[in-house]
């Protein structure tokens, strides 16, 4: 493989041959879109209704946790968080930054704050690897809970006139499981439903 990545524009300038080995380039997903597409890419039109681009919730804890998708602690992060913050996507798309903060920890705040707002980092795929969405830059987050900063957009700016605090999200690895407040917390539970809980209890070893 070349891990050649290139857009549609670039294949169709490339004349769809690789440009390290000159064989023919296979068609990737967005090739296909535009394909379909009854409109050029640009802005969406006013009479659309409301579009989300999210990160599912499991992805963004995996950055922060820097585990992978198997891990045992990413399984108790996720319930906790979704105890704690309620719905997957209502978490990610309505729920006031300033909830998941106070509740989830700075830098799920800030996870969240730039997937909101399309500052992400983005991977396309090649040879038939799939492209990667991420919220941080490679080793940001150790970069960060190493100098630990609360708020990963507040880095470069406070780096150079304040001092850095401690915060739960530099947690070392044994204890990562415990980033966040367990179901059964009773602060936990008084926001929650009568049924929430128990529903938590029956998903949770």
């Amino acid at each position: 493989f070349c891990n050649v990545r290139t857009t549609p524009a670039e294949t169709a300038r490339l004349g769809g041959r690789c440009p390290e080995c000159g064989a023919r380039m296979t068609p990737g997903v967005l090739g296909r879109v535009e394909q379909l597409a009854d409109r050029p890419e640009g802005p969406v039109p006013a009479h659309f209704p409301p579009q989300w681009s999210l990160i599912p919730l499991a992805e963004v804890l995996c950055e922060l946790l820097e585990c992978g998708p198997a891990s045992q602690a990413l399984d108790r992060a996720y319930e906790r968080t979704l105890a704690r913050l309620g719905p997957e996507l209502d978490l990610l798309g309505r729920t006031d930054v300033a909830d998941v903060e106070r509740e989830g920890g700075g830098l799920l705040a800030s996870a969240i704050r730039r997937m909101r707002s399309g500052r992400v980092h983005l991977e396309a795929g090649y040879d038939g690897e799939y492209g990667v969405v991420r919220v941080f830059a490679p080793g940001e987050v150790a970069r960060l809970k190493g100098q630990g900063f609360m708020f990963a957009d507040d880095a470069p700016r406070r780096k150079a006139r304040t001092r850095t605090v401690a915060v739960p999200d530099a947690a070392p690895a044994a204890a990562r499981e415990d980033l966040f407040a367990a179901p059964d917390d009773p602060t936990a539970r008084g926001r929650l439903s009568p049924e929430q809980p128990r529903a938590v209890q029956q998903v949770l070893p």
